[in-house]
């Protein structure tokens, strides 16, 4: 949603987003990886079970990333939003817990058994 809000600013003022790449990566890397990796692991696919902890792990790293810039922004002349800090705190610390679970979930499934 927040690459959204930055999508329709741009077409509003007629311009292109300052984070370009970025939303290229995200919207056509990281989402349908995310929705083919979900739909996967809900229908207890093996390949679901290895794309979800990777989905996760990347979204607590880039959350957690992006948060830190958030705290540091006033550091660097930029103004502190705490909206965008407070939602990629949650993001970050939401998609590494669940990554944790996932983790040791499919350590559970397929551990040998003697």
């Amino acid at each position: 949603m927040v690459w959204l809000a930055q999508i329709v600013s741009a077409i509003g003022y007629g311009t292109p987003p300052d984070t370009s790449s970025v939303l290229v990566l995200d919207l056509a890397f990281f989402l349908p990886l995310l929705a083919i990796g979900a739909v996967l692991f809900l229908r207890e696919q093996p390949l679901g079970d290895l794309l979800v902890p990777v989905i996760l792990i990347h979204m607590g790293t880039l959350g957690t990333s992006v948060f830190l810039g958030g705290l540091l922004s006033p550091l660097f002349g930029q103004p502190l939003d705490l909206f965008m800090i407070v939602l990629f705190a949650v993001v970050s610390l939401g998609g590494l817990a669940f990554a944790f679970i996932t983790l040791s979930r499919f350590g559970q499934l397929h551990a040998p058994r003697y």
